[in-house]
């Protein structure tokens, strides 16, 4: 069995990690001839036969070992686990892969161990795929194996193999900083390992039919690629390729999760085109620019491009969001642009007053300088920008360990170990404490404290005569909660009023329509040194992941001014809460599901 073949001309497509291969397999499964799944990795699991099947059984019948975190506690079932998670992403069903294997089983007479008998399966399931959605071909994302291009031609000698290549400082940096667990850990493995697949792609496919694609070209140029890549393959040209997030995919409807989902379910944009300007260190560009120079030289990528860090002016626009005579900030093309939608009367508004009032203050504050109402316009700031949708707060949480080691987190439990605690409270009863942590510091963010920050306890209508409640928003898509961290302090007062609790920092989280924004944030200048300002911001991002909630259901992003502005201490917190450039642009109001909720659930909700 170790000598064996399969005649179909199947689609490999190869490429190091972050590098486009999702995206392609994706544009290329939109063709009516071509059925494109994601990777399986069918070399993990010590064999395909049945000791999967032996997983499948544990997923049908719901075992505690492989749901959620209990799976990486067992290692022993985990690549097949995994194994059969991916099949399902790739379209074949449990049902479908357990009679795949027992047909193979059948005909080999082996546990399907071997690279031959383990590709026999696969070849099995992409037949399965290709004959279910009535198409000719079938193809496989193989990522990195495209090193060993060699080793699968021999067992499908008619095969066609897309190599696409991507700037491997864009690569570098999304591996590093979203990918840690799987990608490479530093710098100098990046340059190393990206060095290395496209080294033994090439070495290793001559006299193989094997094509190279830019990722670049792909973006820049969508159409003149792929009618490239489609003639390569035989296959005809069909518009369906430009299409490709308009279609139906295996990968677009399964419920496990891929990390490049959010990304190919879009029309294809050059924002993640040159990130690595923004989000790699000038030691690190320098460092990955000296070990692969030459292949970058070769294939087209600049190594002197704009420095990093170096950023064009602010906005430029005058107050009220006229352009001022200044020079403008060019649009920067490799920023995402979010679309923001304020929904007012939509379903899901309550249609009172104030819902007109926020939305107002929104398109007179923000739009015209944070926020543009077509496309991103010169001049345009963007904004600190934090993706919500589909979040979950464990998810969040490893992000964070992953991209600063748990350095952040370890910051926030310092609030904790001071015994403090987070909670949304009534603004008029802590008035003394909003003064008094506005005064702490002279300066923020190396300039002096605004006079609208100096205000006194009377300019800001006084010390509470009496115990004042948390009052409700008006309105689930339209409200400010004002948020606050606290040290709990027996017998402490706000005036003659007893709160028993201290006030460190607030931050006034508005929401207006699918979006919210942290409208004022300061902490004391006492307290910062205790993690305060990251306790905070966490505490409020495990309630908006609670999708349960009527306040925090269908909000999709959370922005904190202009990503770039502010200090160094500023910017720096911005990035270690994960917090993104991009533009804001307002959308065509969607209507969103009716929520559910009365008056008591949203108090129970806030308290």
């Amino acid at each position: 069995m170790s000598h064996r073949t399969f005649a179909g001309d199947t689609i490999f497509i190869g490429g190091d990690g972050r590098s486009g291969t999702t995206l392609l397999s994706v544009i290329l499964d939109s063709h009516p001839d071509l059925a494109v799944a994601p990777e399986l990795h069918f070399k993990g699991p010590e064999d395909l036969g049945r000791y999967v099947l032996e997983c499948i059984e544990l997923l049908e019948h719901g075992d505690a070992r492989v749901s959620g975190k209990n799976l990486s506690k067992n290692p022993d079932i985990k690549p097949g686990v995994q194994f059969v998670h991916r099949a399902v992403r790739a379209g074949v069903s449990k049902e479908e892969l357990r009679s795949i294997i027992i047909a193979q089983l059948d005909v080999t007479k082996t546990e399907l161990a071997t690279f031959a008998d383990r590709c026999a399966v696969i070849d099995a399931m992409g037949r399965s795929n290709a004959c279910k959605a009535g198409k000719k071909r079938w193809g496989l994302k193989i990522m990195r194996e495209i090193r060993d291009v060699r080793r699968y031609a021999s067992v499908w000698p008619k095969a066609r193999f897309i190599h696409i290549i991507r700037d491997g400082r864009d690569v570098a940096a999304s591996q590093i900083l979203e990918h840690s667990s799987w990608g490479y850990g530093d710098i100098e493995r990046a340059a190393a390992g990206w060095i290395r697949v496209v080294r033994d792609s090439r070495e290793n496919s001559k006299g193989i039919p094997m094509h190279e694609v830019r990722y670049e070209d792909l973006i820049a140029d969508p159409e003149t690629t792929l009618r490239a890549v489609l003639e390569f393959l035989d296959a005809r040209w069909d518009d369906a390729v430009l299409r490709h997030h308009e279609m139906k995919h295996a990968l677009f409807e399964t419920t496990v999760r891929h990390p490049s989902t959010k990304a190919v379910v879009q029309a294809i944009n050059p924002r993640a085109v040159g990130r690595y300007q923004r989000d790699l260190t000038a030691q690190q560009i320098e460092t990955f620019n000296e070990i692969a120079s030459d292949y970058l030289s070769e294939l087209g990528y600049a190594l002197s491009p704009r420095k990093h860090g170096q950023r064009t002016r602010e906005s430029g626009l005058a107050p009220g969001g006229r352009r001022s005579a200044k020079s403008q900030r060019p649009v920067d093309v490799s920023l995402p642009a979010v679309p923001i939608h304020l929904q007012l009367g939509t379903v899901g508004c309550w249609r009172v007053a104030s819902c007109s009032k926020y939305v107002r203050n929104i398109r007179k504050r923000l739009v015209g300088r944070y926020i543009a109402e077509a496309a991103p316009f010169e001049g345009q700031v963007p904004a600190g920008w934090l993706d919500l949708r589909d979040l979950t707060h464990d998810e969040y949480v490893i992000r964070l360990k992953k991209r600063y080691k748990g350095n952040v987190i370890r910051d926030a439990r310092k609030a904790d170990k001071q015994g403090f605690v987070c909670e949304p409270f009534a603004r008029k009863l802590h008035i003394p404490d909003i003064v008094a942590i506005n005064h702490s510091k002279d300066q923020r963010c190396g300039k002096p404290m605004r006079a609208a920050y100096l205000k006194s306890v009377e300019d800001m209508g006084g010390e509470p005569q009496t115990l004042i409640e948390l009052t409700p928003p008006q309105c689930p898509n339209h409200y400010d909660i004002w948020w606050g961290i606290f040290s709990p302090e027996p017998g402490y007062r706000q005036g003659n009023v007893v709160t028993n609790k201290r006030l460190l920092a607030y931050i006034d989280f508005r929401r207006v329509g699918n979006f919210a924004l942290y409208s004022l944030i300061i902490g004391h200048g006492d307290h910062l040194k205790h993690g305060i300002m990251y306790r905070l911001h966490f505490a409020i991002m495990e309630w908006i992941c609670r999708r349960d909630l009527a306040l925090t259901n269908g909000l999709d992003h959370l922005v904190y001014a202009g990503f770039y502005q502010g200090g160094e201490g500023l910017r720096l917190w911005k990035k270690k809460t994960l917090f993104e450039p991009a533009y804001l642009l307002l959308a065509e109001q969607a209507a969103r599901p009716k929520r559910s909720g009365v008056w008591a659930r949203i108090r129970s909700v806030i308290r």
